[in-house]
């Protein structure tokens, strides 16, 4: 018997797993947003991707995370966790970096699967 995928399980294979795998590390954070059920977030503050690219002042609100957000699409896609996926710039309240956060919506679909998978599990 195959065993149904939760939402926690693939979030925190992305951010142990496949992070380390593509960058040498484990993401800084993950975490579930405050204000909605559906959103997740992996933070990274020290982004390779965006080490070695300067941004013009005319493309400010360039994020050069987004090919990583369309990297982590890709995989929750193939999982089966289908996910609006979007890279922003967030500024550390230690320092003056900016840290890359990868904002994750999942569908309508993955969280009615997850409270099935929640109210079964509850008996």
């Amino acid at each position: 018997m195959r065993r149904k995928p939760e939402i926690l399980d693939i979030l925190k294979h992305i951010h142990s797993v496949a992070w380390p795998y593509m960058f040498g590390k484990t993401a800084d954070d993950l975490q579930q947003a405050n204000a909605a059920d559906d959103e997740y977030m992996i933070s990274d503050h020290d982004l390779m991707v965006g080490k070695f690219i300067s941004i013009p002042k005319s493309y400010s609100s360039f994020v050069p995370g987004s090919i990583v957000a369309g990297m982590v699409r890709g995989m929750l896609d193939a999982a089966g966790f289908p996910a609006r996926v979007s890279a922003h710039f967030v500024e550390q309240p230690s320092s003056s970096k900016l840290s890359t956060t990868i904002l994750i919506k999942f569908d309508k679909a993955v969280m009615q699967r997850q409270a099935q998978l929640d109210a079964t599990r509850r008996g």
